[in-house]
């Protein structure tokens, strides 16, 4: 009985989590970002009780972590690169990693060429 129904876990494991926010990430994805977040604090021959200790350590770990990083997000200055204010504005929302990924999209499009190709009544069609 139980080996049948383990095998159709994927039919059922969805139930479990279908009201939960995963942000586009995959099954995989988050098994791998579990295995992350416990990796160095169990292992195969973790009891519940020792679990539940190394648990709380992870999420005390992982509170300090990010608790550093808000602390070096806001003693750090990345310069902007253009002069628009939508940058500026995302520079003092996003952390730095954000920050930066958004940069480098910034850099790569600031170079466009754009012309109007098309007006039709309220509709305008561009060409970069």
């Amino acid at each position: 009985m139980v080996t049948w129904l383990y095998n159709k876990r994927q039919r059922w494991f969805p139930a479990f989590v279908k009201n939960v926010f995963w942000v586009e990430m995959s099954t995989t994805q988050r098994s791998k970002g579990i295995n992350v977040f416990f990796d160095g604090y169990v292992n195969l021959r973790t009891t519940l009780k020792q679990f539940v200790e190394h648990y709380e350590n992870a999420l005390r770990d992982k509170v300090e972590k990010e608790r550093q990083t808000d602390f070096a997000f806001c003693n750090s200055h990345i310069p902007c690169i253009s002069r628009y204010s939508m940058e500026k504005q995302f520079q003092n929302a996003y952390t730095i990693v954000k920050f930066k990924e958004f940069q480098e999209e910034m850099k790569a499009g600031i170079h466009c060429g754009i012309s109007l190709n098309k007006k039709s009544g309220s509709n305008l069609e561009f060409e970069v």
